[in-house]
């Protein structure tokens, strides 16, 4: 009876120390499963990959800054606005050309007249009109302007 009780005992521990590679297993398959989930869920959010999250770098600025002065484009923002900053930033290193060409007007820090029908910034006026509120990356001006 004893030998018994002891050999139980013995296929016990053996079940026991086969118990912690099971747990293992289907802790990485989990990790494994997690991990796949999250590169589908990116690669759905963003198709381009993660090197081309930023899609303005297909159009450089310059030509942006053409086609702006061909069209009679303007841009009107407030020193104070973040979308406007990151407005400008779309154009480096052409920010303070873009100001003195007066592509880029601060209604806060100028008294340009296109500034007095602008109610939201930054706005996109051409020929004087507002055509378009609200940030745009430079591969974008073409389409919606």
């Amino acid at each position: 009876m004893f030998k018994d009780i002891m050999e139980k005992s013995k296929e016990l521990e053996k079940e026991e120390q086969k118990e912690p590679e099971k747990k293992n297993f289907w802790g990485t398959m989990l990790i494994i499963l997690v991990l796949i989930i999250f590169l589908l869920v990116l690669i759905i959010v963003n198709p381009n990959g993660i090197a081309n999250s930023s899609s303005s770098n297909n159009v450089s600025s310059e030509d942006i800054m053409t086609y702006m002065k061909e069209n009679n484009l303007v841009i009107y923002g407030l020193s104070t606005c973040s979308w406007c900053e990151k407005q400008l930033e779309e154009f480096k290193p052409y920010q303070i050309e873009l100001a003195d060409e007066g592509l880029f007007v601060l209604c806060d820090l100028t008294q340009d007249m296109g500034c007095i029908d602008v109610q939201s910034v930054p706005a996109w006026k051409k020929d004087g009109k507002i055509v378009h509120v609200g940030y745009l990356q430079l591969d974008e001006i073409k389409d919606v302007l």
